[in-house]
């Protein structure tokens, strides 16, 4: 499972949300309100929290992390940390770059071990992958919803320390 992906996949599904369409149920009077066209409602803060919530619980359905293999643990944990490094030092880039980075520099032999196990995993397209896969994002996505908005912002604002981390990522065997 390469990590740039997994955390890439992890960011959007967490930045997306479902927006509520607004519905006129009015009868047309032939008033002027009436033949406005019905414009989508802007989701609120609280729809956008209630369709992640819901589409986490659906991802993770069943699944209990505590009974997660240690392998999917440590990795869920080295990428947690890179999240949490990042989410801490933001709206400063260089800052949210430098400490996700030098955290994948310290862990990179074990980050690599890992990343070369999931590969395999993923390549064997075996039933134990899609059960890493799920463990991973039962792990991952509660801490990621609290880190929403700090990840969004990196992403989106710092393009170029992005592309540095990402090149540390990939020295570290982390992504591709």
């Amino acid at each position: 499972m390469k990590l740039s992906r997994l955390i890439g996949v992890l960011v959007l599904g967490a930045s997306l949300a479902i927006p509520a369409a607004a519905q006129d149920k009015k009868q047309d009077t032939g008033t002027e309100a009436a033949q406005k066209k019905a414009k989508p409602a802007v989701a609120t803060d609280a729809d956008k929290a209630a369709a992640q919530k819901a589409a986490m619980q659906m991802l993770t359905q069943g699944v209990d992390p505590s009974k997660a293999p240690e392998d999917v643990k440590k990795m869920a944990g080295h990428i947690e940390a890179i999240m949490t490094a990042i989410a801490s030092n933001m709206p400063d880039c260089n800052k949210a770059a430098a400490a996700a980075g030098a955290y994948a520099k310290k862990h990179k032999a074990e980050i690599e071990a890992l990343n070369a196990k999931f590969k395999a995993l993923q390549e064997s397209k075996s039933p134990k992958a899609m059960e890493y896969g799920r463990y991973m994002m039962a792990i991952l996505l509660p801490k990621l919803m609290q880190m929403q908005q700090k990840m969004t912002q990196f992403s989106t604002n710092c393009a170029e320390q992005a592309k540095a981390l990402k090149a540390i990522m990939e020295a570290a065997g982390g992504a591709k």
